[in-house]
C-alpha cells in the first residue's frame, strides 16, 4: 500500500509553511481558538530544511461541492442547579465576555481547488512514493467547519479569516512543491506553479502567503541567481528558470548538481558552499 502524505493545514493559520508557521488545525482541534499566522520561510529555509522537495502534477482537485453534513445548532446548555448550597462560597470572579457567536446564513466561501492527488514527475530531494494526497482531511474540516456556521454554532476560531492561506490547486498543472513534516504529517512549506520551464511566482489562481516573491540572501543570490531581478532581499522577477532554481537547491544542500545552461558547464561539478 502506498504510504498517504497529507497535508492538514489550517482555517486559522497555515503554511507555516513556516520557516513559515502552519498552525494545523485537526478534525479534535476543531473548537480550539487559533491565532492567524503564516508565511513562506526564506529560500535557503525552503532548499535545506524541507524533507521532500517533488515536480508533480495534479491529476484531481476538490470541487466546489460541500459533502459535509449539515449541522443544527443546539442552544447553550444552562448551569446544573444544585441541591444544597455550598458551605463555602466560592470566590468571586470577573465573567468572561464571549465572543459574539456567528448568525445563521449562508456561507460565501469556494473550496474548489481545496485537496489535490499528485503524480509525482520528478523527485528532487527525498523519498516518495508516485502519488501524494495533500490537503483532503484538512478540506473535510473545513466544510464541516463552514456547515457549523451556516447553522450559527460556535466554533471558537474566529481569530482568523475562514481559510486563511489556503492554497488551491489547478488539475492538469505542475507544482514545485517543498514538503516538510509537521506533528507527524507532512505539509507543504511552499508550492510555485511551473509552465515552460519556469517558476512562476506571479500566478494569481496560486494565492499563497507571500505569493509572487522569494526571499533570500544577497549572497544566494549572487552566487545562483545571476541575471535574476532582485530588490532588498526579494526575487521581484514573475518567472524564473526552473533548472537555475533547482541548481541552487542542490547546491545549498551540498549535492553534487548540473550546472545550468548559462553557468558556462553542461557537465557536472562540485558545489562549493
Amino acid at each position: 500500500m502506498m504510504k498517504r502524505h497529507a497535508g492538514l493545514p489550517l482555517i486559522a493559520a497555515a503554511l507555516v509553511l513556516t520557516s513559515a508557521a502552519w498552525a494545523a488545525l485537526t478534525p479534535l482541534g476543531v473548537d480550539t481558538a487559533l491565532a492567524c499566522t503564516g508565511g513562506i520561510g526564506p529560500f535557503e529555509s525552503l532548499a535545506t530544511e524541507t524533507e521532500l522537495i517533488v515536480l508533480a502534477e495534479a491529476i484531481a482537485v476538490g470541487d466546489n461541492v460541500n459533502r459535509a453534513p449539515t449541522v443544527t445548532a443546539s442552544p447553550t446548555p444552562s448551569p446544573t442547579a444544585t441541591l444544597e448550597p455550598s458551605v463555602t462560597p466560592p470566590p468571586a470572579s470577573s465573567p468572561q465576555p464571549e465572543p459574539p457567536r456567528p448568525q445563521p446564513g449562508p456561507v460565501d466561501f469556494d473550496l474548489q481547488g481545496i485537496g489535490t492527488t499528485f503524480r509525482v514527475k520528478r523527485v528532487i530531494a527525498g523519498s516518495t512514493p508516485d502519488i501524494i494526497e495533500h490537503q483532503w482531511e484538512y478540506r473535510a474540516v473545513l466544510e464541516a467547519e463552514i456547515r457549523r456556521r451556516e447553522a450559527g454554532a460556535w466554533s471558537g476560531i474566529e481569530s482568523c479569516a475562514l481559510g486563511a492561506f489556503t492554497v488551491r490547486y489547478e488539475a492538469g498543472r505542475e507544482y514545485l512543491l517543498f514538503f516538510s513534516e509537521y506533528e507527524g504529517q507532512l505539509n507543504a512549506w511552499a508550492s510555485f506553479p511551473v509552465h515552460d520551464g519556469h517558476v512562476v511566482l506571479d500566478d494569481p489562481l496560486h494565492i499563497q502567503a507571500n505569493n509572487g516573491v522569494l526571499y533570500m540572501q544577497e549572497a544566494t543570490h549572487r552566487q545562483y541567481f545571476e541575471g535574476v531581478q532582485f530588490d532588498e532581499g526579494f526575487i521581484r522577477q514573475p518567472r524564473v528558470p526552473l533548472d537555475m532554481l533547482l541548481h541552487a537547491v542542490a547546491a545549498l544542500r551540498g549535492e553534487a548538481t548540473i550546472a545550468p545552461p548559462d553557468a558556462g558547464s553542461a557537465g557536472l561539478k562540485e558545489v562549493t558552499r
